[in-house]
């Protein structure tokens, strides 16, 4: 794994919280067992720090896997790490990994996406990936639009693209599984000129407030939709 320092590179760079499965998807892109990943029980997350991956092959785009912001004991330490890959020099392909909880958003997850969109002062639009999305809530989603308009609703800034992942079993033991849509769809997004002026430092403090604020309002507003 290489760092870059060319402002023409390409960065796809997965953000999101701990246990969403960032590390996973940028192996399945990558085609091996590059960054390391599995399950976490302490709420930690596997990633503690950035995870870069460079192709030998010029042209291709650079892998950037982050810590999760949501992390029980290391929030300031994982808001660091995610503004420090944020300024380095290239053209991002910015996409979020989040996996619902049993059908629903979780509020982190939410808060998570409007906390990074709102450090970034330049125009630049970003992706979701829905990790572990099962069929049944596939079918769910798509015969009612409503957890989706609500996902759309508390976001600060919409996103360009959703990618749904489903589900896969033994995904976790198979390193080299490639899924030809997630790398069509991280391939066709647009990447947009970030520079290191254009980042603002994430108040770790505030966060854990407002996350908190959050979370009791999306709760109290998920049992109401059922």
């Amino acid at each position: 794994m290489e760092e870059s320092k060319n402002s023409s590179d390409t960065i796809i760079y997965l953000c999101g919280n701990p246990g969403g499965g960032k590390s996973l998807i940028g192996n399945s892109y990558i085609g091996r067992n590059v960054f390391e990943s599995g399950y976490s029980f302490d709420g930690m997350g596997i990633t503690k720090k950035i995870q870069i991956f460079r192709y030998k092959k010029t042209g291709k785009p650079i892998i950037m896997d982050t810590p999760g912001l949501a992390n029980v004991k290391l929030e300031k330490q994982a808001a660091e790490q995610i503004i420090k890959g944020l300024r380095y020099p290239g053209r991002f392909k910015i996409n979020f990994v989040i996996v619902l909880n049993e059908g629903r958003l979780q509020p982190m997850d939410i808060y998570t996406i409007n906390t990074v969109c709102s450090s970034i002062t330049s125009d630049f639009e970003y992706g979701i990936i829905i990790n572990n999305f099962s069929e049944i809530t596939k079918k769910i989603w798509e015969s009612s639009p409503k957890m989706f308009n609500f996902l759309k609703s508390f976001l600060d800034k919409p996103p360009a693209c959703i990618f749904y992942l489903l589900y896969e079993d033994d995904l976790e033991y198979k390193p080299l599984l490639q899924s030809t849509e997630l790398i069509k769809f991280l391939d066709n997004q647009l990447s947009y000129n970030i520079t290191a002026n254009d980042i603002e430092i994430i108040n770790e403090e505030e966060y854990i407030q407002q996350k908190e604020s959050l979370e009791r309002e999306l709760s109290h507003l998920l049992r109401e939709l059922g």
